[in-house]
């Protein structure tokens, strides 16, 4: 009997110092990372080319533990807006596709009656 008394007792005093190491890791861990910190940026490019004009968001998170950048930036998104000018299309069909397909139409027709 007196040796299940002394296991119990050693389980015991285990499970209390376990307990005891759980608690004194979890207050280090929360002392460490207390300076913890998560920042985000937004990155706004614009680009117009002859025909559309884009936009790109980005938005990008780094990880600070105190002042001390933990890896690179990580990207959280990506979008980009496309709006393309219907105006500026049609002004390039009227004033160049519109007479290169003329032309090119004469010539197989030139090509088909032999005129």
């Amino acid at each position: 009997m007196l040796n299940h008394d002394i296991l119990i007792l050693i389980l015991l005093i285990g499970n209390v110092a376990i307990t005891l190491l759980l608690v004194w890791h979890h207050v280090r861990l929360k002392k460490m990372f207390s300076d913890f910190r998560i920042e985000n940026s937004t990155e706004i490019s614009e680009a117009s080319g002859a025909f559309k004009k884009s936009k790109k968001v980005v938005v990008k998170s780094q990880v600070f533990l105190g002042n001390l950048p933990i890896g690179g930036p990580i990207v959280v998104s990506e979008s980009v807006q496309e709006e393309v000018s219907m105006e500026k299309m049609e002004a390039i069909l009227n004033t160049i596709s519109n007479p290169l397909a003329r032309i090119g139409f004469r010539v197989i027709r030139k090509k088909i009656t032999g005129i």
